[in-house]
């Protein structure tokens, strides 16, 4: 029923009727990339399911095509779009949360905007993204019960600075990402009802440092960092 990578457990019923955590690797990396985030969420007690989508064209080689074929993307993101929708179906009442890494972020995005009308999930998390910050989170906030959470990181200059400045954002604008400066959230967010609903978190030495982020692109994989800051926006309350 649903798309895992190789590396990802097959998900169990119980885990299945608890939740399901969907994970959104970055350009560079598949499925495998998402081990120490997958070990963090369950040391911190994450019970629910936990699937990969991995949309890679050709793993490493294709990565700019990856970031930059936005038709290439919405089509991918619709084929899990429609494999969470069969999800809810059997499901209804469980919880479900988007966890999108660099450029996975703007895939949890559109795989968001292209869920049926009706299913909401509960949180989006945005992990250094490479979105655009005046990309428009209307239509993702529709099908958002809790809330879009945006991890940013200032001095992730190389990817999400100079990066997306050459080549673009994944929405195709020539700009610092999202996941380094934070949303415009006037033109992000039109409706200034819905914009509490967006969290915007940077990364600082203070709190980050501990965790083994560094402030570079590549710390939000890792083991402390994921198990402190993402695993408690997907525990079950």
């Amino acid at each position: 029923m649903m798309i895992a990578g190789c590396g990802t457990p097959k998900p169990t019923q119980q885990e299945l009727q608890t939740g399901l955590i969907v994970s959104f690797p970055g350009v560079f990396g598949g499925d495998w990339a998402m081990a120490e985030s997958r070990r963090a969420y369950r040391d911190a007690g994450v019970k629910s399911a936990i699937i990969s989508f991995d949309y890679q064209r050709i793993p490493f080689i294709s990565f700019l095509d990856n970031l930059m074929d936005e038709d290439g993307n919405r089509k991918r993101a619709l084929k899990i779009a429609n494999k969470v929708s069969d999800y809810r179906k059997n499901y209804p009442n469980t919880p479900i949360d988007f966890v999108g890494y660099s450029g996975g972020g703007p895939i949890a995005l559109m795989t968001v905007e292209a869920l049926d009308n009706d299913i909401k999930i509960r949180n989006i998390l945005l992990v250094q993204s490479a979105i655009s910050p005046k990309y428009n989170l209307t239509p993702a906030l529709s099908h958002t019960k809790g809330n879009i959470v945006n991890f940013y990181c200032e001095s992730d200059w190389l990817f999400l600075g100079l990066g997306t400045k050459i080549f673009g954002t994944s929405d195709r604008l020539q700009s610092d990402a999202a996941g380094k400066v934070g949303f415009d959230i006037e033109s992000a967010i039109p409706n200034q009802t819905d914009r509490i609903k967006l969290i915007e978190i940077p990364w600082t030495q203070e709190s980050f440092k501990e965790t083994g982020h560094l402030g570079d692109h590549f710390g939000m994989l890792f083991y402390q960092w994921n198990k402190e800051m993402i695993a408690p926006y997907l525990l079950i309350k």
